[in-house]
């Protein structure tokens, strides 16, 4: 019986990330996306409100994409 359970869980653990692997197409065009940014830098502002962060609002914030 103990040895008909662990082949189960080695089955189970040889299925399960087949089960969550993403479509690698769609992991090539979010990444070529992504390096399309590479070099470029865009202008924001703080949108929260927490106190924390007081110094920091009415700046402008630049994100550097590297």
């Amino acid at each position: 019986m103990r040895g008909v359970l662990v082949c189960l869980v080695l089955t189970a653990g040889l299925l399960m990330p087949s089960a969550f692997a993403m479509d690698p197409t769609a992991q090539d065009a979010f990444f070529a996306r992504l390096s399309a940014l590479c070099g470029k830098a865009f202008a924001g502002r703080l949108v929260t409100t927490d106190p924390a962060d007081k110094d920091m609002m009415g700046q402008i914030m630049v994100m550097h994409v590297r």
